[in-house]
């Protein structure tokens, strides 16, 4: 099982609110004869998060739906260093207002789309507002 970093329910935060964020739990498995890729199925949960700690877990299916193959490659030390702080990003995405607008949500969210793209497809139309801030490249940033 992997999760996805935190994304806003809505967006753009407004300058003096609090946010709500969600998360995407998704799975993944190897293949026999696959070296340089992992099955991936599509979310099959999602957790929101309020600002006021506040979480409700709800299922989005019963069963694993495969999406199909994501290339998986080692990853970079600032690519590490992005994936460690993704906690951090949530947080500032939770604050709301300039917090929300940070850099650091920017590069760690992008950053995930590039990495997990088969899964991200899934996602990312549910957050439209968002992903036009984003603004990724095909690399990340």
């Amino acid at each position: 099982m992997l999760v996805s970093p935190a994304f806003p329910r809505t967006w753009p935060p407004s300058p003096n609110s609090r946010g709500s964020v969600v998360r995407y739990a998704f799975a993944t498995r190897l293949k026999p004869g696959i070296a340089d890729g992992a099955e991936m199925a599509a979310p099959w949960a999602r957790v929101t998060l309020e600002a006021t700690g506040e979480q409700r877990v709800e299922q989005l299916s019963r069963r694993l739906r495969p999406l199909g193959i994501q290339g998986v490659r080692p990853l970079g030390l600032a690519e590490i260093t992005l994936v460690d702080r993704e906690t951090e990003a949530g947080e500032r995405l939770l604050a709301g207002g300039t917090q929300a607008r940070s850099n650091l949500v920017r590069d760690v969210t992008c950053g995930w789309i590039s990495r997990q793209g088969v899964v991200a497809a899934t996602t990312t139309p549910l957050h439209p507002g968002f992903v036009r801030w984003l603004a990724c490249s095909r690399t990340g940033r």
